[in-house]
């Protein structure tokens, strides 16, 4: 990698693809010597369900890279700086897992209710399934707990400024 690129320069392929090998040697080193986490504990396993995302993400655009095929690459390395604005945040909010649950749930809601309207066909069997009305439940009970709590959803933008990665959210959202 170009040791003198300017911050608001950007960095070339060949230089991204040089940082996600060295990335992933160095994960894989770090997980092979004795990687260590509590299962049990919300933090540790969404953390490590993150990172192993963001690894996979760095594999798929070194794949890409390497077959030239350039066209997912951004949208990949996107979701990638998401997972990686969500580790951050782990880091540094010890109750920042609520917010995943959060989101998973508000998307989960979401879907049970599109499926119990009937009105869309790729759901057809979701809404037949007995365990829809529970499902519902769950989810909205969920929401609802966390609700009282003041926790939520949060958006992109909110997720990055926690996560310190303003500039890098402005950026993406300029491309996106």
């Amino acid at each position: 990698m170009a040791d003198n690129n300017a911050p608001d320069e950007p960095i070339t392929l060949q230089e991204l693809t040089a940082l996600l090998e060295l990335s992933l040697d160095c994960a894989v080193r770090a997980c092979t010597n004795g990687l260590r986490f509590d299962f049990d504990e919300p933090r540790h396993r969404y953390s490590i369900l993150l990172l192993w995302t963001v690894l996979d993400y760095a594999r798929d655009v070194m794949a890409l890279s390497h077959a030239t095929r350039y066209g997912a690459i951004s949208t990949i390395t996107r979701s990638a700086l998401d997972a990686y604005a969500d580790i951050a945040n782990l880091g540094d909010h010890p109750d920042y897992w609520q917010h995943l649950v959060a989101a998973d749930a508000s998307k989960w809601k979401q879907l049970l209710e599109r499926a119990s309207s009937g009105k869309n066909p790729v759901l057809n069997d979701l809404s037949a399934d007995e365990l829809l009305p529970i499902g519902r439940q769950k989810y909205a009970q969920e929401l609802k707990a966390l609700q009282s709590k003041g926790v939520k959803k949060l958006d992109i933008d909110e997720r990055f400024k926690r996560a310190g990665l303003c500039r890098a959210s402005c950026q993406v959202g300029q491309n996106a």
